[in-house]
């Protein structure tokens, strides 16, 4: 994932790059606890997920890029309202 996310008015969109050869790459929101709150499976090659802010409601979460079952990155986020 990129170092910083893009924060736009509706929410948060995340930069990424997963290689062409992976069988499933994904993005999980998760809250403080852990718990997955949602699954976001992406495209290969560089591309942007959007996370909307609406679905989550205000609060702390992680984000973490995961492929083929693997954790490559996590990161944090605040939504606010």
């Amino acid at each position: 994932m990129k170092q910083f996310s893009e924060k736009v008015a509706t929410g948060r969109k995340i930069s990424y790059y997963a290689p062409n050869d992976n069988k499933k790459a994904q993005i999980l929101v998760t809250d403080m606890k852990g718990r997955v709150l949602r699954a976001y499976s992406v495209a290969r090659g560089e591309c942007q997920v959007n996370i909307k802010s609406q679905e989550l409601p205000t609060g702390t979460y992680n984000y973490t890029f995961c492929v083929n079952g693997s954790k490559i990155d996590t990161k944090q986020m605040i939504i606010t309202k």
